[in-house]
């Protein structure tokens, strides 16, 4: 089978941690989709996907394949900053329900989005939009700013990827 074309991307993404954890677990496990595992590798390892301390922490609880995975790609991991926490402030401040949220899994939620803000990214996430939940959701606080949000699939067609 010939190897196929990777599309040139402008884009940079922002990954929430269900853009990992999903896929591993359920979606494109590892062993069937090696080929999409490549192309997000290839996407960490050209800097064109990125993703914030807070989601490494959601997916570290775990001492699992996932957290080993990620950790041999530490360098996709960008730090709290100033420009992220103004951008996290913002969000918070808008979307008062994000500051109240002890669940570990939904810590990364405004940061994924405070992240972009900062960097001019694409958020990738698997949530849905509810507009109007008192439980805010990452594409609906994206449209409120203006920050461009993509499922898995809507990246791999914006990167012309087909298995």
């Amino acid at each position: 089978m010939p190897a196929r074309q990777m599309a040139i991307s402008t884009a940079r993404y922002s990954f929430d941690s269900n853009v990992i954890i999903n896929p591993w677990n359920r979606q494109y496990p590892r062993d069937v989709f090696p080929g999409f595992w490549r192309d997000i590798e290839e996407l960490i390892e050209n800097g064109l996907a990125i993703c914030a301390e807070e989601v490494r922490r959601e997916i570290e609880h775990k001492d699992d394949d996932i957290n080993h995975w990620l950790t041999d790609r530490a360098h996709m991991i960008v730090p709290f900053d100033r420009g992220i926490e103004e951008a996290y402030i913002e969000v918070i401040n808008k979307f008062r329900a994000y500051a109240k949220r002890t669940q570990a899994r939904n810590q990364a939620d405004p940061v994924v989005i405070a992240l972009a803000m900062s960097r001019n990214l694409v958020v990738v996430t698997e949530e849905k939009r509810e507009p109007g939940s008192a439980s805010p959701k990452i594409p609906d606080v994206c449209d409120h700013f203006g920050v461009v949000c993509l499922s898995i699939v809507e990246m791999m067609r914006k990167e012309d990827w087909s298995y």
